[in-house]
């Protein structure tokens, strides 16, 4: 499933890393605002080798996602995952 998300980038939060029985891993968060007529903020988590390092804020961006749920606790937790991207303007 090939999904797309296209908006401009409001926050770039700091990269996060560390070590997990499968080795190491780093993450990195960024929010934007949909392009969409009611715009809405998302936040999408670049994982593993996606490097969000050449985004900048204010940037028109497409993103390729992933969307991935899972259970904790009774509830559901929902994380919208990058696996590539083109910045547009």
């Amino acid at each position: 499933m090939d999904l797309e998300i296209k908006g401009t980038v409001k926050a770039i939060y700091e990269k996060e890393t560390g070590t997990s029985a499968n080795g190491e891993w780093s993450k990195q968060v960024l929010t934007i605002d949909t392009l969409d007529e009611y715009s809405k903020m998302v936040s999408i988590i670049g994982f593993g080798k996606v490097d969000f390092a050449t985004i900048q804020v204010g940037m028109i961006v497409n993103f390729h996602i992933n969307l991935e749920s899972r259970e904790y606790n009774d509830r559901f937790y929902t994380d919208v995952k990058c696996y590539q991207f083109e910045i547009l303007e």
